[in-house]
């Protein structure tokens, strides 16, 4: 478990060395086969950051304003053509492509607004 507290990170240079680094643990083998052997050209790999479960400095940047994207591409695995991160506790995330950075909502008007049960009486009428 990692630390609280530390800098805080703003320009999202962590991120891409972090995310480099954690699909790489032993813990993301079965989603690294998974995307392998899907056969599908785009790989993309979705990753919540939970709380304390990675470094500060991650924790602070995807939690915070978003003020600059991460500047480089991140060494991904060959499996993997691009990743979606966000924290667990955040309303914005990062995606990497295979190309660039960019910043999507994970949560707020348009993405919440409907109780799941809604959804689902919805679709069966």
């Amino acid at each position: 478990m990692h630390g609280m507290g530390g800098a805080v990170e703003q320009d999202g240079g962590v991120v891409s060395n972090w995310v480099e680094e954690f699909l790489r643990k032993p813990g993301c083998e079965d989603v690294l086969r998974k995307l392998r052997c899907s056969g599908a050209t785009v790989r993309h790999a979705f990753v919540i950051v939970g709380f304390k479960a990675a470094p500060w400095s991650v924790e602070c940047y995807l939690t915070g304003k978003f003020n600059f994207l991460p500047r480089h591409e991140p060494a991904l695995p060959p499996e993997v053509s691009g990743v979606w991160i966000i924290s667990g506790g955040g309303d914005k995330g990062i995606i990497w492509d295979g190309t660039s950075w960019s910043l999507f909502d994970a949560r707020g008007k348009g993405i919440e607004d409907e109780l799941p049960e809604r959804r689902f009486e919805a679709l069966q009428h």
